[in-house]
């Protein structure tokens, strides 16, 4: 089951700690659920290039192998 949220702000990170250095650059946002709750979170599914915009939507999904839930674009 997918909950949607809204980008309502966020930036590209080009350098990390050595723990994420493979997934540089990535896209970290703060998202909104309908009831305007905020959260913070590394977006799953960003591409270098990409048109992010403050509004688009991402989905909370869950991975069903090992029940962690993140968020994708």
């Amino acid at each position: 089951m997918e909950k949607k949220y809204t980008i309502y702000t966020h930036t590209t990170l080009f350098s990390s700690t050595e723990a994420m250095s493979d997934k540089v650059p990535y896209l970290v946002a703060v998202v909104a659920d309908e009831n305007d709750n905020r959260v913070s979170a590394k977006i799953e599914g960003f591409e270098l290039g990409m048109d992010i915009k403050i509004g688009m939507p991402v989905y909370l999904k869950t991975n069903e192998e090992t029940g962690e839930e993140y968020f994708s674009l």
